[in-house]
């Protein structure tokens, strides 16, 4: 049988394992939940982009179209 102090001792150092463990992915997570949102926001730019770059482009035909 284990002495008490032995025990105790290793729970301690489980105990800090384990909650440094759920500290480190929880901010793992959050990052990742960070990333995420900000590839929706870079994928909704750039969809509003091209959809004003087309629009420009039909203008611009559309003038050169005028002047033939």
């Amino acid at each position: 049988m284990f002495p008490l102090s032995f025990v105790l001792r290793y729970f301690y150092i489980f105990l800090l394992i384990s909650s440094l463990t759920h500290w480190f992915l929880g901010i793992m997570l959050l990052n990742f939940h960070i990333f995420l949102n900000f590839l929706k926001f870079l994928s909704l730019l750039i969809f509003n982009f091209i959809l004003l770059w087309l629009e420009k482009i039909l203008d611009i035909i559309s003038i050169f179209l005028d002047l033939l």
